[in-house]
Protein backbone atom coordinates (compact mmCIF):
# COMPACT_ATOMS: atom_id res chain seq x y z
CA UNK A 1 0.00 0.00 0.00
CA UNK A 2 2.91 2.22 0.59
CA UNK A 3 4.30 2.36 -3.02
CA UNK A 4 0.99 2.40 -4.41
CA UNK A 5 0.45 5.64 -1.83
CA UNK A 6 4.13 7.54 -2.48
CA UNK A 7 3.33 6.63 -6.18
CA UNK A 8 -0.09 9.07 -6.02
CA UNK A 9 -2.18 7.14 -7.76
CA UNK A 10 -5.00 7.29 -5.50
CA UNK A 11 -5.53 10.26 -6.75
CA UNK A 12 -6.94 8.27 -9.88
CA UNK A 13 -8.03 5.10 -8.34
CA UNK A 14 -10.55 4.45 -5.70
CA UNK A 15 -8.38 2.75 -3.49
CA UNK A 16 -11.51 0.02 -3.39
CA UNK A 17 -10.60 -0.90 -6.90
CA UNK A 18 -6.75 -1.56 -5.60
CA UNK A 19 -5.83 -5.33 -5.17
CA UNK A 20 -1.91 -5.52 -3.23
CA UNK A 21 -0.58 -8.98 -4.07
CA UNK A 22 1.56 -9.46 -1.05
CA UNK A 23 -2.44 -9.10 0.92
CA UNK A 24 -3.36 -12.02 -1.14
CA UNK A 25 -0.46 -14.28 -0.85
CA UNK A 26 0.17 -14.29 -4.93
CA UNK A 27 2.44 -12.71 -6.25
CA UNK A 28 3.16 -11.55 -9.89
CA UNK A 29 3.23 -13.40 -12.19
CA UNK A 30 1.43 -16.13 -10.97
CA UNK A 31 -2.17 -16.14 -13.01
CA UNK A 32 -4.15 -16.63 -9.53
CA UNK A 33 -3.27 -12.99 -9.18
CA UNK A 34 -4.59 -11.83 -11.97
CA UNK A 35 -7.89 -13.99 -11.77
CA UNK A 36 -8.04 -13.00 -8.12
CA UNK A 37 -8.42 -9.38 -9.54
CA UNK A 38 -11.29 -10.64 -12.10
CA UNK A 39 -12.84 -12.02 -10.00
CA UNK A 40 -12.81 -9.15 -7.32
CA UNK A 41 -13.24 -6.31 -9.76
CA UNK A 42 -15.80 -8.00 -12.20
CA UNK A 43 -13.72 -7.80 -15.08
CA UNK A 44 -13.27 -9.64 -18.45
CA UNK A 45 -9.89 -10.83 -18.85
CA UNK A 46 -10.18 -11.08 -22.42
CA UNK A 47 -11.53 -7.24 -22.81
CA UNK A 48 -9.05 -6.36 -19.76
CA UNK A 49 -5.20 -4.51 -20.82
CA UNK A 50 -2.86 -4.77 -17.83
CA UNK A 51 0.15 -2.16 -18.26
CA UNK A 52 3.24 -2.65 -16.63
CA UNK A 53 6.93 -1.77 -16.63
CA UNK A 54 8.26 -5.53 -15.83
CA UNK A 55 8.22 -7.94 -18.17
CA UNK A 56 8.64 -11.12 -16.45
CA UNK A 57 6.37 -9.92 -13.18
CA UNK A 58 3.85 -8.03 -15.19
CA UNK A 59 3.60 -8.97 -18.87
CA UNK A 60 3.92 -12.43 -18.31
CA UNK A 61 2.02 -12.61 -15.42
CA UNK A 62 -0.90 -10.92 -17.55
CA UNK A 63 -0.49 -13.55 -20.24
CA UNK A 64 -0.43 -16.00 -17.82
CA UNK A 65 -4.30 -14.71 -16.95
CA UNK A 66 -5.63 -14.39 -19.80
CA UNK A 67 -5.28 -10.73 -20.13
CA UNK A 68 -4.03 -8.43 -22.61
CA UNK A 69 -0.61 -6.35 -21.80
CA UNK A 70 0.90 -3.36 -22.79
CA UNK A 71 4.93 -3.46 -21.83
CA UNK A 72 6.09 -0.14 -20.62
CA UNK A 73 9.55 -0.55 -21.77
CA UNK A 74 10.92 2.81 -20.62
CA UNK A 75 14.21 1.16 -19.55
CA UNK A 76 14.66 -0.11 -23.01
CA UNK A 77 15.37 -3.68 -21.75
CA UNK A 78 15.24 -6.52 -24.42
CA UNK A 79 14.04 -9.37 -24.09
CA UNK A 80 16.55 -13.00 -24.09
CA UNK A 81 17.28 -14.31 -27.05
CA UNK A 82 14.67 -17.10 -28.06
CA UNK A 83 12.17 -15.56 -25.93
CA UNK A 84 9.02 -15.18 -27.68
CA UNK A 85 6.86 -12.21 -27.01
CA UNK A 86 3.70 -12.09 -25.08
CA UNK A 87 2.57 -8.23 -24.99
CA UNK A 88 0.15 -7.28 -27.24
CA UNK A 89 1.94 -3.80 -27.45
CA UNK A 90 5.21 -2.35 -26.29
CA UNK A 91 5.29 1.14 -25.55
CA UNK A 92 8.91 2.94 -24.69
CA UNK A 93 8.33 6.34 -23.39
CA UNK A 94 6.30 8.59 -21.19
CA UNK A 95 4.84 9.76 -24.25
CA UNK A 96 3.00 7.08 -25.59
CA UNK A 97 2.06 5.91 -22.48
CA UNK A 98 0.17 9.16 -21.85
CA UNK A 99 -1.24 8.82 -25.18
CA UNK A 100 -2.26 5.73 -24.87
CA UNK A 101 -3.97 5.78 -21.31
CA UNK A 102 -5.60 9.26 -22.92
CA UNK A 103 -6.86 7.03 -26.12
CA UNK A 104 -7.90 4.12 -24.07
CA UNK A 105 -10.52 5.81 -21.75
CA UNK A 106 -11.66 7.80 -24.57
CA UNK A 107 -12.79 4.55 -26.21
CA UNK A 108 -16.05 2.56 -26.34
CA UNK A 109 -16.14 0.02 -23.68
CA UNK A 110 -13.98 -3.40 -25.04
CA UNK A 111 -12.33 -1.70 -27.88
CA UNK A 112 -8.60 -1.21 -28.06
CA UNK A 113 -5.95 0.10 -29.94
CA UNK A 114 -3.17 -2.27 -29.63
CA UNK A 115 -0.91 -0.77 -32.60
CA UNK A 116 0.19 2.29 -30.41
CA UNK A 117 3.64 2.29 -32.37
CA UNK A 118 1.11 3.19 -35.69
CA UNK A 119 2.03 6.98 -36.12
CA UNK A 120 0.24 7.50 -38.90
CA UNK A 121 -3.17 6.87 -36.70
CA UNK A 122 -4.94 10.17 -36.07
CA UNK A 123 -6.67 9.41 -33.06
CA UNK A 124 -3.72 7.90 -31.34
CA UNK A 125 -1.87 11.28 -32.84
CA UNK A 126 -4.79 12.88 -30.84
CA UNK A 127 -4.43 10.75 -27.47
CA UNK A 128 -0.76 10.98 -27.52
CA UNK A 129 -0.99 15.36 -27.59
CA UNK A 130 -3.93 15.56 -25.79
CA UNK A 131 -2.13 12.48 -22.78
CA UNK A 132 1.16 15.44 -23.00
CA UNK A 133 -0.86 18.45 -22.45
CA UNK A 134 -2.62 16.58 -19.68
CA UNK A 135 0.48 15.77 -18.12
CA UNK A 136 2.32 19.52 -18.82
CA UNK A 137 -0.71 21.26 -16.82
CA UNK A 138 0.09 19.03 -13.71
CA UNK A 139 3.53 19.42 -13.57
CA UNK A 140 2.38 23.05 -14.02
CA UNK A 141 0.28 23.07 -11.26
CA UNK A 142 3.02 21.50 -9.21
CA UNK A 143 4.92 24.32 -9.79
CA UNK A 144 7.71 22.98 -11.74
CA UNK A 145 8.48 25.69 -14.63
CA UNK A 146 7.14 26.04 -18.19
CA UNK A 147 10.69 25.29 -19.40
CA UNK A 148 11.51 22.85 -17.15
CA UNK A 149 8.17 20.83 -18.32
CA UNK A 150 8.65 21.70 -22.00
CA UNK A 151 12.02 19.70 -21.91
CA UNK A 152 10.84 17.16 -19.42
CA UNK A 153 7.95 16.47 -21.70
CA UNK A 154 9.69 17.12 -25.24
CA UNK A 155 7.44 19.16 -25.96
CA UNK A 156 7.59 20.65 -29.93
CA UNK A 157 6.94 24.10 -30.79
CA UNK A 158 3.17 24.26 -31.30
CA UNK A 159 2.93 22.60 -27.96
CA UNK A 160 4.88 24.64 -26.05
CA UNK A 161 3.09 27.72 -27.89
CA UNK A 162 -0.28 26.73 -26.69
CA UNK A 163 0.69 25.92 -23.77
CA UNK A 164 2.36 29.31 -22.44
CA UNK A 165 -1.00 30.81 -23.95
CA UNK A 166 -3.38 28.76 -22.14
CA UNK A 167 -0.75 29.39 -18.55
CA UNK A 168 -0.44 33.14 -19.57
CA UNK A 169 -3.95 33.22 -19.36
CA UNK A 170 -4.82 31.40 -16.42
CA UNK A 171 -2.44 33.62 -14.16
Amino acid sequence: MKKVKKLGLYDYVDPKRVLVSQATGFQKPEKEIFNLAAEQFDMNPATTLYVGDSYDNDVVGAFNGGWHSMWFNHRGRSLKPGIKPVYDVAIDNFEQLFGAVKVLFDLPDNKFIFDVNDKKNPILEMGINNGLMMAAERLLESNMSIDKVVILLRLDKQQEKVLRLKYARNN
